[in-house]
């Protein structure tokens, strides 16, 4: 069983369409047994979340909705506290939804997903790649052709020294291995949202 996480805050009611293109688009591509776990609060419409259902029943998968206030309610306010400018950022609150997955999910490992990547591979042969101890794999920004020059410039924690350029990795798609997570102090910090 693959399991493969999204976080999902729409206030709008519209970012829900892409979250349901993009595990439409895993599903084509997937033969094998999915479960999607979707992280969310109280912005998910009902409508929402049942046509996110369908497109999974349709294909015979699973899908399974954590409403991270009733979950992780203190992981929620810590991050509203600790980020206090996350509304004014071009992140939501809804971007560390990543981070909490630990908490929430009782697998061993995930793919997390952003709502808006498409995915045209079979997801098994990520799945299957071993994570030699580590808990986590990720794409770093240089490999997609971003320079040095470009991280100092518009990363913030880049800029501040705090993360090498070189080690700022893209956090739409992550590979968890959450048991190694778990027994590393049980939750990613914040920090690593990129």
């Amino acid at each position: 069983m693959i399991h493969v996480c999204y976080g999902l805050r729409d206030e709008s009611g519209k970012y829900s369409k892409y979250a349901g293109t993009s595990i439409q688009s895993l599903l084509d591509n997937t033969q094998e047994e999915v479960t999607i776990h979707i992280l969310h609060d109280s912005t998910l419409s009902n409508e929402n979340r049942r046509k996110l259902s369908i497109i999974a029943y349709q294909h015979d998968q699973e899908i399974r909705f954590y409403d991270v206030d009733e979950f992780v309610p203190e992981l929620i306010a810590d991050a509203n506290r600790r980020i206090p400018k996350i509304l004014n950022s071009r992140f939501t609150i809804g971007a560390f939804y990543r981070t909490m997955i630990p908490e929430v999910l009782d697998v061993d490992k995930v793919i997390y997903i952003d709502g808006d990547i498409v995915v045209n591979l079979n997801i098994n042969d990520l799945w299957k790649i071993d994570f030699d101890g580590k808990p986590l794999a990720a794409i770093p920004e240089y490999v997609t052709g971003l320079s040095v020059q470009t991280a100092m410039r518009i990363f913030n924690s880049c800029k501040s020294g705090v993360v090498d350029p070189q080690d700022y990795f893209n956090s739409g798609v992550l590979f968890m291995d959450l048991d190694q997570i778990r027994g590393g102090g049980g939750h990613l910090p914040y920090s690593s949202v990129a």
